[in-house]
Order: structure tokens, then C-alpha cells, then sequence
């Protein structure tokens, strides 16, 4: 087993193409999509996006992209990277289209940031963030690459306020950065974050290098594939943390490779969310830990308001998995979400799924009106894709408490019968697989695949 190391190097800068899977158009007749991409980024040694090793499936034959332009007389535009600049690969062929989106840019290795915020970080005097290089502030000392006098990398017990509209530049790193797998032993958040209903905009994954905290892995030549790859998230991992105010617009995630020693490595998004990726289990060094099974991560008033969220599993629009007591009101998703796994995938607006075996779950007042797309139908839902308590729930009290939720979104499973994506409108919640404590409103609107309710 082989752990990524991120070198960095001050001031480098290198011209890098970052190539993002946009979606695909299908239309009746034939049927065309990506089997196996390129590369997500690339430096000016790796070169171009090489044709021969883009591989396509035009109506379930695969094809190397190369291939099907001979074969097929495919029509392939937007292949440039001469200048900087963003741009879109498109493969069209009987009017079915495939696209690629990616741009050309300076990339600077070494992160500008800015601690030194106006406040003093209590309640009274929260510290200010005023722009985005102190935004990055605050992830360089979650993420234990900068030090605060009187401040724990945690920050459990300080308080941060937003004071102005903030846009960011792609490639985020994200406020507590880790995989799911590390839990408490990872990076986190544990403070007080008011967004101050101000908007922070641009939030995207694109351009982000992952290795430090991304899952091991195992060379094995050509295309590696790091299935629990990392969080993702204006947070990333957070443990008892108050986030509320936070408006985010133009989201845009999507799973990326990297060229790292001659091999491409395909890193996949598990837990993403625009607000925060994961609710981490109250665990460390694999063993639960009493005093962080009492704590709550609460969302308030907190919205996303445009984008596209696309992930391997466990993606929604405010928090992409929780495995710990989350408590979440008048919440709101506008954004579209998707996700790629192909089973037991879980996608929803608010969490894709509320478990763990110690966790209690409140969701009051919140909505969606996303457009949300899973290729396993049992686990879509416009608030929760999975209730999954456990089987080794200790709490007495309520596992899972809802009110006044609502979604106005379409939502799209795959029907593994005969293979069709089949809509189910005003559903609110995906699946519920505990026989546990669970109180919900409107049953009604609480939906199974097959129609089924399982309590």
C-alpha cells in the first residue's frame, strides 16, 4: 500500500489543463458515454489529453475515443489548450453528446492566506473574515498549516463571522480536509461559523490536490481509482460544530484524476456537500471516544442556492454524510446532485444519509428544489437519501426527528429491473433500514423503493 505525500514548493508555477466530466445527453436512438476518462489535471511534461486513452461505450460497444473517430465518424470539438482560458471537449455522434469541461490556468502551488483577523474569537467578539484570503485562513489552521496564538486546530469553543460577500477561486481546500476513514483522527471543525447571510460563491473541488489526505491506495499500473478519496465541502469534516448563515451559489464538484508517477489516479468525492462533506463518527484510533458521542453539528439558516454537486456516494446539498447527532433547520438546496455509484449510492438536498449507532437526527423546516439523480433508486430522497440507525443504537431517545420539511424537486433512481431511470415526485426521504425509534410527520411522503415503508 502506497500513501500519497504532497511535496510543496514555493512560488512553482505550471500550466495545468483541468478536465471535468460535465454530464452527458443521451438521446433516443443512440447511446454514447464515457467507460474511462482522462486525466484531470495536467502539466505541461504530461502533455494533452491523448484520444487513445479516452475510452467511450457507443451503444455498449467500448471504443477508444481515437477508435469510435474512425469507426464512427465521431465529431470531436473544443480540443485546445493553447492559450488559458475555460473550455469544453465535445464528442458528438447521431446527436448524442458527451462533453468535458476544462480550463487552462496558472496554477501557484504554495496557498495565500491570511490569519490575522479583526475580533477576538468569543461570542461578543467573534473574528472577522473578510475576504477570501482569510477565509483560507481559517482552513490553514483547521488543516494544521497554520498556527493561531490561544487557537486549537480545531477551534472548538471560537467564534468566526463573514462580513462580505466572498468569491473563490477554484480549487478549494476544504475547512477540516481528510477522507471519511480518519474520523476524529483527521483535521476538523468544532467551532462556530457564522456566514452572516452573506454569499460565498464558486465553491468547486476543481484544481484541488487532494493527496495529503486522500485514502491509500495500490499501484497496479494504468488507471488507479481511490474509491474513499476525500470530503469535500466549504467544510470538509466537521464534529460538533454551529454553522449557520452561510449562503453558497455556483457550486461545481465532480470526481478528478491526477497524473502522479506516470500513473493516473482517479480520486472519487465520498461525502461532499456545499456546506460541509462529513459528520465524522465519534471515534479515534478505531475507538469510540464517550465525551464526542454527546456532541451535536447543527446547520442553521444555512442554503445553497446554485450549482452542480456530483460525487461517488453520499453526496447532497448541505451535508454530504453524518455519522453523528446532527441537527439541521430551515436549511435550504437549490442545487442539482448527482451521484455515480451504482449501488447503494445515496444522494439527497440536506444529508444523504443520517446514521450511526450512537446519533440522534433532527431535521426541522428545511427544503429542496434540486434536481437529484442516483443510480440506486432505493436511496434518493429531496431531505434524506438513508436512515440507517444501526443495529447497536444505545439512545433511549428519538434516533430520528422531523418537521415541516418539504421538497419541490425532481428525483431521478435507476430501476435496476429493466435498467430505466424512473422519477419520484415530492418524495422526501429515500429509505429507512432500522427498526428503531423513529418519529416522522407526514408519512406519506416518505418514500421506498417499490413502494414499500420499512420502520
Amino acid at each position: 500500500m502506497k500513501k500519497f505525500s504532497l511535496r510543496i514548493f514555493s512560488l512553482v508555477i505550471a500550466l495545468v489543463v483541468a478536465v471535468v466530466l460535465t454530464g452527458c445527453v443521451i438521446q433516443q436512438g443512440t447511446k454514447i458515454e464515457f467507460s474511462q476518462l482522462p486525466a484531470g489535471v495536467y502539466t505541461t511534461e504530461t502533455g494533452s489529453i491523448n484520444l487513445n486513452n479516452v475510452t467511450i461505450k457507443v451503444n455498449n460497444k467500448e471504443l477508444t475515443l481515437a477508435e469510435a473517430k474512425d469507426e464512427y465518424n465521431v465529431t470531436i470539438t473544443g480540443d485546445s489548450w493553447t492559450t488559458y482560458g475555460d473550455y469544453t471537449l465535445v464528442v458528438i455522434l447521431d446527436g448524442a453528446a458527451i462533453t468535458f469541461k476544462y480550463s487552462v490556468q496558472k496554477s501557484i502551488v504554495e496557498i495565500s492566506y491570511d490569519t490575522t483577523w479583526d475580533g477576538e474569537g468569543t461570542e461578543e467578539s467573534p473574528w472577522l473574515i473578510q475576504n477570501e484570503e482569510e477565509l483560507k485562513g481559517l482552513a490553514a489552521v483547521v488543516n494544521k498549516k497554520a498556527v493561531v496564538a490561544g487557537l486549537d486546530a480545531n477551534c472548538a469553543g471560537k467564534y468566526f463571522k463573514v462580513t462580505n460577500d466572498i468569491e473563490l477561486a477554484p480549487g478549494w481546500e476544504p475547512i477540516g480536509a481528510g477522507n471519511r476513514d480518519q474520523n476524529l483522527n483527521a483535521n476538523y471543525f468544532a467551532g462556530n461559523f457564522d456566514g452572516n447571510n452573506k454569499v460565498i460563491s464558486g465553491l468547486s473541488n476543481i484544481g484541488y490536490n487532494p493527496v495529503e489526505v486522500a485514502a491509500t491506495y495500490e499501484a497496479s499500473g494504468g488507471l488507479v481509482e481511490v474509491k474513499n478519496g476525500y470530503v469535500f465541502g466549504l467544510f470538509g469534516i466537521v464534529s460538533g460544530a454551529t454553522i449557520r448563515n452561510v449562503k453558497v451559489e455556483k457550486v461545481y464538484t465532480e470526481d478528478t484524476s491526477l497524473v502522479i508517477e506516470n500513473q493516473v489516479v482517479k480520486f472519487t468525492l465520498d461525502s461532499v456537500g456545499a456546506i460541509a462533506g462529513y459528520i465524522c463518527k465519534p471515534e479515534k484510533d478505531g475507538v469510540v471516544v464517550e465525551e464526542a458521542k454527546s456532541v451535536v453539528t447543527s446547520f442553521i439558516n444555512c442554503h445553497v442556492l446554485s450549482g452542480e454537486i456530483k460525487g461517488y456516494d453520499a453526496t447532497a446539498g448541505i451535508v454530504g454524510r453524518s455519522y453523528n447527532t446532527l441537527y439541521a433547520e430551515n436549511c435550504s438546496n437549490a442545487a442539482n446532485i448527482t451521484c455515480d455509484r451504482e449501488q447503494s449510492g445515496k444522494c439527497a438536498g440536506i444529508t444523504s444519509i443520517a446514521g450511526g449507532e450512537y446519533s440522534k437526527h433532527e431535521i426541522y423546516n428545511c427544503s429542496n428544489s434540486g434536481t437529484i439523480v442516483l443510480n440506486d433508486a432505493r436511496h434518493v430522497g429531496g431531505i434524506v437519501g438513508l436512515v440507517n440507525a444501526g443495529s447497536k443504537l444505545l439512545t433511549t431517545e428519538i434516533a430520528f426527528k422531523e418537521s415541516g420539511n418539504k421538497n419541490t424537486g425532481r428525483l431521478f433512481g435507476l430501476d435496476n429491473k429493466d435498467g430505466a431511470f424512473v422519477e419520484y415526485a415530492q418524495s422526501i426521504l429515500g429509505q429507512c433500514q432500522s427498526t428503531k425509534r423513529f418519529n416522522f410527520e407526514n408519512e406519506s411522503n416518505w418514500f421506498v423503493q417499490k413502494g414499500q415503508y420499512v420502520r
